[in-house]
């Protein structure tokens, strides 16, 4: 004879309803058996011990294939089923045999990320917070490695040497294809070829500019820059699509460092130093810091 688990009736005209209330009263005639205390019975967790009602072997219903193990159910935990014979002794060695389900390890979520983020600072966990962050739309977004001759092909057109972490960025992800959701700092990540363009839209905008206007200094008076609305040192890294970009900084004032992020606009007012670097960019889009 079989149990089956599902909404109408089985062979002895049971439904669902019927086999729960005499699974109950073959519960509460086992929980006397073994002296287990009313108020102890709900111990907080799956018992892996299932007893089935007397004249019933398995909970496998033959006689229909839709339905298998336990109506389609499947235990959380490892799961033993014994007949309502059993003695209470076999009962108990069950229980506390029958081994249970470890979770599966997740991946940390935790990076080592030290504050404040030096220059020369490997970018590589960084990175790795980014791609943690975007999850299953890391691919889509973030493009491929840049080659070494993207590479070579950037450092000779622009004819600067690119900063430690621009360089190690780009030889992680050669940009973003795409923007994503949440708001990236200066919107997307530009590729090697995009790099090149943006740098040239710049040097030409710059050699329209009248000379009062090339001897502005974004940083003012505090050194970190060098005068100049563009200069020919910064190599942008991010663009919006409204003349809005972040360069990286290779002749940085007397008090500025290489390979600071610095904000520039064709409208407004321009904002100046923004990161110390590139590494602390991705940090701040990870954690807001």
């Amino acid at each position: 004879m079989f149990l089956r688990l599902s909404p109408g009736e089985n062979a002895l005209g049971w439904n669902r309803a019927h086999c729960d209330a005499e699974l109950e009263a073959i519960a509460a005639d086992l929980r006397a058996r073994i002296g287990l205390e009313p108020e102890l019975q709900d111990l907080g967790a799956p018992d892996p011990v299932v007893i089935l009602p007397e004249g019933f072997t398995s909970v496998y219903d033959t006689t229909n294939p839709d339905f298998g193990p336990a109506g389609g159910y499947t235990p959380p935990i490892p799961t033993i089923y014994l007949p309502a014979n059993t003695d209470p002794a076999t009962i108990a060695q069950h229980r506390n045999t029958t081994p249970t389900v470890t979770p599966p390890a997740t991946e940390p979520q935790e990076h080592t990320i030290t504050t404040p983020i030096p220059a020369d600072a490997d970018i590589t966990p960084y990175w790795e917070a980014v791609e943690h962050h975007l999850g299953d739309q890391a691919p889509e977004i973030l493009n491929p490695p840049a080659t070494d001759e993207e590479i070579t092909e950037l450092e000779t057109t622009l004819g600067l040497t690119l900063p430690t972490q621009l360089r190690a960025s780009l030889t992680r992800h050669n940009g973003m294809a795409t923007y994503p959701e949440d708001n990236f700092p200066g919107e997307i990540l530009l590729s090697c070829t995009e790099i090149i363009d943006q740098y040239e839209t710049w040097q030409d905008v710059f050699e329209d500019l009248h000379e009062d206007t090339a001897e502005f200094n974004l940083s003012g008076d505090t050194g970190l820059t060098l005068p100049g609305f563009w200069n020919p040192g910064w190599i942008p890294i991010t663009d919006d699509g409204t003349g809005n970009a972040y360069v990286t900084d290779t002749t940085p004032g007397p008090n500025g460092t290489t390979g600071q992020i610095i904000s520039i606009t064709t409208v407004g007012t321009d904002q100046g130093v923004i990161y110390p670097n590139l590494a602390t960019l991705l940090n701040h889009y990870v954690h807001g810091e």
